[in-house]
């Protein structure tokens, strides 16, 4: 299956709305409330990062994500290059990779996401440390 994303162009952001339209899709604005927002096109284009609640549940639409590099954003070919290949319920996903995510958060400078940073920095630690080696029988030279 070929991975969900959209690009900048015209026609992927008409797709774009004509999903979020039949998904029933209200705007989230802070605080979790909702506003009817026009959905097309030319409003999707407006938004760099937009939260939607939907009748399956919020869904973030963004157009890239920040970078360490100020005013640019990562595309989803940048994000792949670094991410993961992962299964979730049976389908290929790509997941961004933590360095990534990290950038983002810290390029975001938000009070909120910045609560986020210290979490995700253990778990880059954890993550970037060599697995200890297994006891397993299988794994163990007989002598």
């Amino acid at each position: 299956m070929p991975p969900l994303r959209f690009g900048r162009v015209a026609d992927e952001r008409s797709q774009r709305a004509a999903a979020l339209q039949v998904l029933g899709a209200q705007l989230r604005i802070e605080g979790g409330s909702t506003v009817a927002f026009p959905i097309d096109p030319v409003s999707l284009r407006r938004f760099e990062v937009s939260t939607w609640r939907t009748d399956a549940g919020d869904v973030d639409v963004i157009h890239g994500i920040p970078t360490s590099e100020r005013g640019r954003l990562a595309s989803y070919e940048d994000l792949a290059a670094n991410g993961t290949a992962a299964n979730a319920y049976g389908i290929a996903i790509r997941l961004a990779g933590l360095d990534d995510i990290i950038a983002s958060k810290q390029a975001l400078s938000r009070t909120p996401v910045l609560e986020a940073l210290p979490g995700l920095r253990r778990l880059q630690k954890r993550l970037d440390q060599p697995e200890p080696p297994t006891t397993d029988q299988d794994d163990r030279l007989d002598g």
